[in-house]
């Protein structure tokens, strides 16, 4: 575990992350839940936070919101509309509808996946998130294609050992 880091509850770690964002601080937690599967991992990879200038929000971008529940949810931009974001999860074959300008706290500015830190802003994480987007009406096909690939690779995996 690194030197500042510590596991709490979601009930008492969404206060933290706003309170540490309302401070102007940046904030990374592990991700749980799979709906930003494939490119966001559950238990595995954890984002960094800013707080951020909700006009300067585009689509592919990464952001956590509250919803009218009290519900934390950090999903992609899909649509910018003039009332708000349309957002989805990359796991998810559905949109969440429309996202209130106030009802969001941050942007994610950065995925770690265990030795590597990829920037949001990069390209090359933008061109994937342009082509995850593009491709939605498809996308149940490319999630089985990409489970029987990871199941292929992990057989290889193990008859090689």
């Amino acid at each position: 575990m690194e030197e500042n880091s510590r596991v709490i509850s979601e009930r008492q770690l969404f206060p933290l992350i706003e309170e540490e964002l309302s401070q102007n601080r940046r904030v990374r937690f592990t991700v749980s839940g799979s709906s930003m599967w494939p490119w966001i991992i559950h238990n595995r990879d954890s984002v960094l936070l800013e707080k951020t200038d909700v006009s300067t929000l585009r689509k592919g971008d990464i952001i956590l919101f509250r919803t009218e529940f009290g519900h934390h949810i950090l999903h992609r931009i899909t649509k910018v509309t003039g009332g708000g974001f349309v957002t989805t999860g990359d796991g998810n074959l559905h949109r969440d509808g429309l996202v209130p300008f106030d009802a969001v706290l941050a942007r994610a500015a950065a995925i770690y996946r265990k030795d590597r830190v990829i920037s949001c802003d990069s390209p090359g994480w933008r061109l994937l998130s342009w082509f995850w987007m593009f491709t939605f009406p498809v996308r149940a096909y490319e999630q089985k294609l990409i489970l029987a690939a990871g199941r292929k690779n992990a057989k290889e995996k193990r008859e090689r050992q």
